[in-house]
């Protein structure tokens, strides 16, 4: 596959520090343009450490609970820290939380429609599951050291604002 233009001039900024597997994913061209769109959008305003999109991620395409592993079709990412500060720990950290509102910011057509977090980036975030910002605590344990963005379906979001 060809990298979209976007894909180029995300993996330029210096600020977009991918593992060598997502760098690779990336590189191959398969990973959806939409979440290229929110990685660039992100990284234009803060350096983000990228553990995972799809290579390394344990899952086959459902998951345990059958639902869709987005990360087995380079629709998910897994943020681990953000402007050299880790997640875990710095949750409510102003930069931390900076990813979240403008994740928000964007569009409903453009905002991942999964959004996982720590339960603490989400309580001080305060936005809705219909903005695709998921806040239960069986989720925020999973993903307590982390951000997970992903959408879910293969075209559009179900977000409803």
């Amino acid at each position: 596959m060809v990298l979209t233009s976007q894909s180029e001039q995300l993996l330029a900024l210096p600020t977009f520090k991918p593992s060598a597997p997502a760098l690779a994913d990336l590189k191959s061209g398969n990973v959806d343009t939409r979440l290229v769109f929110v990685l660039l959008t992100l990284a234009q305003q803060h350096a983000l450490d990228i553990s995972t999109i799809k290579t390394g991620h344990p899952m086959e395409p459902k998951t345990r609970g059958g639902f869709v592993n987005s990360h087995y079709y380079y629709r998910a990412v897994d943020i681990i820290a953000i402007d050299g500060k880790s997640i875990a720990g710095h949750e409510t950290d102003p930069d931390i939380v900076d990813v979240g509102r403008i994740l928000r910011s964007l569009s409903p057509q453009d905002r991942p429609d999964h959004i996982f977090g720590p339960a603490a980036w989400h309580a001080t975030l305060r936005y809705t599951s219909t903005a695709g910002f998921k806040n239960d605590p069986f989720h925020n344990q999973i993903y307590a050291d982390h951000l997970h963005l992903s959408f879910e379906l293969e075209t559009g979001t179900d977000n409803q604002e």
